[in-house]
């Protein structure tokens, strides 16, 4: 028998409840001050708060793996 969207949908909200019990951080923990977005510093950052963290995964044109927001460099780097 095929599920309902509410029966999927209440499944997913009993499963996935601890991610609206506790803040996510998007890109990790980090105020591009002195912990920049989308770095082990964030990432530690958002552990050490016990949080799930977010990030961005993308293939750059010489096949490396970065994490990364955008798909430009502009705006991280002001370039």
């Amino acid at each position: 028998m095929k599920e309902s969207k509410v029966d999927r949908r209440e499944k997913f909200e009993k499963e996935a409840k601890w991610l609206f019990t506790k803040p996510m951080y998007h890109r990790g923990k980090f105020n591009n001050i002195d912990v920049f977005e989308n770095t082990m510093e964030a990432y530690r950052a958002s552990i050490k708060d016990k949080a799930p963290f977010e990030f961005d995964v993308q293939l750059t044109n010489d096949k490396q793996v970065v994490c990364l927001h955008d798909t430009k460099l502009k705006r991280m780097f002001k370039i």
